[in-house]
C-alpha cells in the first residue's frame, strides 16, 4: 500500500479550497448571473411568445367573427335583391294583366259598338226594303212623310224583335 503524505495531502486540500474559493469569486457568481439572465430572457420569451398565441388567437376569433358577419349580410343582400326582383315581377305582372284586361274591355266595347251600329243599319236597311216592298204591292207612290213614318214603323218593329 502506498503511503499518504499528510502534509501533502493537507496542502493540497488548502489550494483545491482556495482554488474553489478563487473560482468561485470569480467564476462562479458570474456564471450564475449569466444563468439567471438566460432564464429570465427564455422567460420573457415564453411569455411573449404566450401573449402572442393569444393575441393570434384573439384575431382569429375576431376573422371568424367578421367572416360570419360578412356571410349573413351576402345571404341578407342576396335575400333582399330576390324579393326586389319578385316584387318586379309581380309589378311587371299586373301591369301586363291590367293592360290585357283594359284591351280586352276596349276590344268589346268596340266590338258591342260595331254590334250596334251593324243591327241600326241592318234595321234601316230592312226597314227600307219592308217599306219599298209595301209601296211595290200597294201600288201607291210614297209621300216622304209617308216613306218617314212606315220606316220608324218598320225599325220598331225589327227593334222589337230583337
Amino acid at each position: 500500500m502506498p503511503e499518504i503524505n499528510t502534509s501533502v495531502l493537507i496542502w493540497t486540500i488548502i489550494n483545491f479550497t482556495i482554488l474553489l474559493i478563487a473560482l468561485g469569486k470569480v467564476m462562479w457568481k458570474p456564471l450564475l448571473k449569466m444563468l439567471e439572465t438566460r432564464e429570465r430572457e427564455v422567460a420573457g420569451n415564453l411569455a411573449k411568445a404566450e401573449e402572442a398565441k393569444q393575441v393570434s388567437e384573439k384575431m382569429r376569433q375576431d376573422l371568424t367573427e367578421q367572416l360570419a358577419k360578412a356571410e349573413t349580410k351576402a345571404r341578407d343582400i342576396i335575400n333582399q335583391a330576390m324579393s326586389e326582383a319578385e316584387a318586379a315581377r309581380q309589378q311587371t305582372l299586373g301591369r301586363a294583366q291590367s293592360e290585357a284586361d283594359h284591351l280586352l274591355e276596349k276590344a268589346q266595347e268596340t266590338i258591342s259598338r260595331e254590334k250596334d251600329r251593324a243591327l241600326a243599319e241592318l234595321r234601316e236597311e230592312v226597314a227600307g226594303l219592308a217599306v219599298d216592298a209595301a209601296a211595290k204591292v200597294v201600288g201607291k207612290v210614297m209621300t216622304p212623310d209617308d216613306h218617314r213614318r212606315l220606316m220608324n214603323d218598320a225599325v220598331r218593329e225589327v227593334g222589337d224583335g230583337h
